[in-house]
């Protein structure tokens, strides 16, 4: 079928301007090339542009039933949304995404778009190089040459490797439209199993993302210190909560990867993911140091799932550092001392908590010290700029490649963020990636499979405790004081985190009743998974503990070694506890108290703005 010149979306007229860039942009022979966006988008008045809305066996056509695959045509700047988790590939032309202009070429990128963020578009755009071709298999050409002739820009789209993900909402329904609005259009010739939708601006409800101009000019900025700087480029960024330091990381670090030549596939970021409470790469409630690679060719908000290298993790149990602050720098100082020892010459980013207030910056100064960034984007609000001006950044450092440097700061204003905008909170996405941990089945660099049966009707997996197997429990300071027979109580139904050591702690050892309980934390042990505890046996001296299948390889061949859990504060999903379809035919449900606390009887919670003792830095 050939569309006649009627029927090509046309461009609406464009209200808003953009400034012009000092940059040009170069045509390239490579699958990647950075494009600013001002300079991508004319000043001319009559300069047309559009969002793009399917229509079935026009623009749009199915080629591969089974993988609900498609090919869409673009115009040149028209933008089109896709929300869900799917396969891309550009098959002709090119596209703009998140400022990095991608050509035709055979990779093919694991896009994860959930609508707990605004959705970048993908925004048709031209070849950038010489030799155009059309990079697809031969039986589904004629559809790209003839059906679609009149696109100067045709993508791939099908379903991502995620078997299961999208039945995260029977067990937890408060995300059921993660990936797609219950009012979205669904095409007839897709299944239901189809992991994306195509959504369309103004119709359907949607935040969409919008770089600024002032952005856009830092990142090229930042993009150029990354590929031509000598010494290694660290990069931090300073922002209150709501403030966009994740969105502009995950620019960064999408431009650095993806923003050049085709031929650097050992492109590499390091990333220090310092926030418990919204991590990017780490484990849920822990900080990690991970290595991103271009080869993953992962875009879009992943909420930690695909297979990245996280080179040191460590476990916080808490989505703020003001619950254990001590403990969180001391993670801190390790991670960042671990980046050191990797002698690295390439680039790093730090991913900060968005506390800035009180003991909060503190917290920042300290990671000041200790990381000696060369490159600082303070994001700044009305809320954040009174507290930021009392952080110091009137500093000069020396590290292993540098000597006497003083960090370059660039100051612009965040994105600002209304949390009542989203459908979905920060505690709720919390939730949803405990649960995604504990119900991953498999993982591997192309495929994912989940299995959201609650964990109460799966076979937890029995570890003694003592001598042999768990040889150590670690509880908070204000647990330091729990009665032997209160520890089995304390420990059930938690998630903890579970740790291999690999250094002698028996000195650090206290014994209460039957548990052997740790004064210290021991210098040298590895972080291997959260678990959480189904049961404790104290007579047998033996837990049953639902830990992630993707990791009960590491157990069973490390079954011989000192084994620590850590006790903290991270919250158990009440959905684990008490699935929504009862499970229990007896009058007692177990985990779940209907008892009123005692008088006097509340949990104490650090203030924010008030320095405690016990918050010294060292």
């Amino acid at each position: 079928m050939e569309s006649s010149r009627c029927d090509v979306p046309q461009y609406a007229d464009d209200s808003e301007s953009s400034s012009e860039s000092d940059s040009s942009i170069e045509s390239l022979k490579e699958a990647t090339v950075n494009v600013g966006f001002e300079e991508y988008e004319d000043n001319d008045d009559d300069e047309k542009k559009s969002s793009f809305y399917a229509i079935e066996d026009r623009n749009c056509f199915l080629i591969d039933c089974e993988q609900d695959a498609v090919v869409v045509g673009l115009s040149e700047k028209q933008r089109m949304y896709i929300s869900g988790v799917f396969k891309l590939q550009v098959v002709k032309g090119g596209i703009v995404y998140n400022n990095v202009h991608y050509n035709a070429s055979r990779e093919t990128f694991n896009v994860w778009h959930p609508l707990c963020n605004a959705i970048p578009a993908i925004q048709g755009s031209f070849y950038a190089g010489w030799d155009e071709t059309v990079v697809i298999e031969d039986r589904y050409k004629d559809v790209v040459v003839n059906d679609l002739k009149e696109y100067s820009c045709v993508v791939r789209i099908q379903n991502g490797a995620v078997k299961g993900l999208m039945d995260v909402g029977e067990l937890f329904p408060e995300v059921r439209y993660l990936w797609r609005t219950p009012d979205s259009r669904k095409f007839s010739f897709v299944s239901d199993n189809c992991t994306y939708s195509i959504m369309t601006e103004d119709i359907d409800q949607f935040n969409a993302l919008h770089i600024p101009n002032e952005w856009s000019t830092t990142i090229e900025k930042l993009s150029v210190v990354h590929k031509s700087s000598l010494h290694d480029t660290r990069m931090m960024i300073i922002g209150g909560k709501n403030s966009g330091k994740s969105t502009l990381l995950r620019l960064l670090t999408e431009n650095f990867l993806f923003g050049g030549d085709i031929q650097a596939v050992d492109n590499e970021v390091s990333y220090l993911d310092l926030d418990p409470g919204q991590p990017e790469y780490s484990d849920p409630d822990c900080i990690s140091l991970t290595r991103i690679q271009r080869k993953t060719r992962v875009l879009g908000r992943h909420l930690g799932q695909p297979c990245f290298e996280i080179m040191r993790q460590h476990y916080i149990g808490s989505s703020s550092p003001q619950e254990m602050p001590s403990s969180y720098l001391d993670c801190v100082s390790d991670l960042i001392s671990y980046l050191e020892e990797l002698n690295q010459m390439g680039t790093s980013l730090v991913n900060l908590p968005g506390w800035i207030k009180g003991f909060g910056l503190n917290i920042i100064g300290h990671i000041l010290s200790r990381y000696k960034p060369t490159h600082i984007v303070i994001l700044e609000s009305k809320g954040s700029r009174r507290h930021l001006k009392d952080l110091n950044l009137d500093l000069t450092f020396n590290s292993s490649s540098r000597s006497e440097y003083r960090p370059v700061i660039t100051t612009i204003a965040g994105i600002s963020i209304n949390p009542d905008d989203f459908r979905f909170q920060p505690p709720q996405i919390r939730t949803l990636k405990t649960l995604l941990y504990f119900h991953m089945k498999e993982r591997s660099n192309t495929s994912f499979s989940y299995d959201f049966a609650p964990l109460l009707l799966k076979p937890p997996v029995q570890i003694s405790f003592g001598t042999t197997g768990i040889q150590g429990f670690s509880f908070p300071e204000e647990f330091a004081g729990l009665h032997e027979k209160d520890i089995r109580t304390a420990l059930e139904g938690t998630i903890v985190g579970l740790y291999m050591c690999v250094s002698s702690f028996q000195d650090s050892l206290v014994i209460k009743g039957p548990f052997p309980i740790l004064t210290r934390r021991p210098a040298k042990m590895q972080f291997i998974s959260l678990a959480l505890i189904h049961s404790v046996n104290t007579d047998e001296k033996f837990m049953n503990v639902f830990v992630p299948e993707t990791k009960l390889s590491i157990l069973r061949s490390n079954s011989q070694s000192s084994w620590l859990i850590f006790r903290a504060k991270s919250e158990t999903p009440f959905c684990e506890l008490y699935p929504r379809d009862n499970l229990f035919s007896d009058d007692r449900i177990p985990y779940i108290s209907f008892d009123l606390r005692k008088k006097h009887e509340h949990v104490w919670k650090v203030r924010k703005n008030v320095m405690r003792r016990g918050h010294h830095l060292k």
